[in-house]
Parts: C-alpha cells; sequence; structure tokens
C-alpha cells in the first residue's frame, strides 16, 4: 500500500496493470492504449500517481463472473480470449 506525502494512507486507488495496453478496440474507439498511456503519465507529471494507493488486479473467481451472463455467453467469452 502506497502512503501519501504527508505519511496517512491513501483515500483514492487506481487499479492498473501494463497488460490493459494490449486492449486494442480499433481505430477511432476513445478508449485506446495512448489515452491510457497519456493517463498515466499526466498522473505521473502532476505527482498524483504517487499519492495513490496502486491495486493490482487480480482474475475474478468464475461466481462472480457468471452472477449475470449466461453460461453459454461466459463460454464464448473465455473461448475468444483465448
Amino acid at each position: 500500500m502506497s502512503e501519501k506525502a504527508s505519511g496517512g494512507p491513501a483515500k483514492t486507488a487506481l487499479v492498473y496493470d501494463p497488460i490493459y495496453l494490449r486492449h486494442d478496440t480499433g481505430f477511432g474507439h476513445p478508449e485506446s492504449p495512448d489515452r491510457l498511456v497519456a493517463i498515466m503519465q499526466r498522473l505521473e507529471e502532476s505527482g498524483l500517481l504517487r499519492k495513490l494507493r496502486l491495486i493490482q488486479p487480480e482474475p475474478a473467481p468464475m461466481e462472480w463472473v457468471a452472477a449475470v451472463p449466461t453460461p453459454a455467453s461466459i463460454e464464448r467469452v473465455r473461448q475468444s480470449c483465448e
């Protein structure tokens, strides 16, 4: 857990992993690796990044993933990710 410059715990967290840069939604989509790189650079340059609690993402338990979609749709997503 990171600590703020004042010594207290950070109150705002950021879930981030460089693997996010591999998510390519295609040309013209607002969500892109370049956008994420720019956000992370700005957080670093402004000093805000060191004030955030950085959280490493973890795979979600299958019970959470299966809470809403159908088993068939989960299987389609799983197959497309392989």
